[in-house]
């Protein structure tokens, strides 16, 4: 599947979203309400569709585009493997600070959107921030689907404590300053969502790490 965005910031979004849950300092971004019935998101043509193999990965651009590879699922992929109640549970590592727990749940699920819910929670255990956001299936799709310019592909396997995964791997490069931050997205192939982990290096040392604890598939 190929795949066009507009602008590099938006292509870009999900690398500074995960970064920023990561590191424990999460914003609390504005709610996007869903299209009315008379006028339903457009969802995409094509389901369950699996990226290439990585030598076949292409990109293509609109003039004002910017080339992405193949995102690892569908907009309808995403949707289909979603039901309300579907939960991630995250354990969260930052160089410097204390490990913290994140839950992501999918409170409602319907053609059109998805409303998520995100908890933090400390080493204790005590809550420290909750917040819900609303999003289109295509726009989750738009969130894993990152620039030809310093990203690669390849297929490999991982182990988190919720247990082995077949997974497509996107290592994504880029600058920070004067900082190289190399982030490695790993989305298990039989659970189009959210990556089963994350992990980011800053200058060849690993900053953070965001690991997949527990999976409930939903109701």
């Amino acid at each position: 599947m190929r795949r066009e965005l507009g602008r590099d910031a938006k292509v870009l979004a999900f690398t500074s979203l995960v970064a920023a849950l990561a590191c424990g300092k999460p914003s609390t971004p504005a709610v996007q309400e869903p299209q009315s019935a008379q006028q339903p998101a457009t969802p995409a043509t094509t389901s369950k569709q699996e990226p290439p193999p990585a030598e076949a990965i292409e990109a293509t651009e609109k003039p004002t585009g910017t080339p992405a590879v193949a995102p690892p699922y569908t907009a309808d992929a995403i949707r289909e493997a979603t039901r309300p109640g579907r939960t991630y549970v995250f354990r969260l590592s930052h160089i410097g600070k204390a490990p913290q727990t994140k839950t992501v749940t999918f409170v409602d699920a319907t053609d059109a959107a998805a409303t998520m819910m995100t908890t933090f929670k400390n080493a204790s255990g005590k809550t420290t921030s909750t917040h819900t956001l609303v999003l289109f299936w295509q726009s989750l799709e738009e969130q894993v689907t990152f620039p030809t310019d310093g990203t690669k592909f390849s297929e490999t396997t991982v182990t988190t404590p919720a247990g082995s995964f077949e997974v497509y791997l996107y290592t994504v490069t880029k600058r920070e300053g004067g900082d190289q931050v190399v982030a490695r997205y790993y989305f298990a192939k039989d659970l189009p969502g959210l990556p089963v982990k994350t992990t980011f290096e800053r200058n060849g040392k690993e900053d953070a790490s965001e690991l997949l604890v527990r999976y409930v598939p939903g109701n």
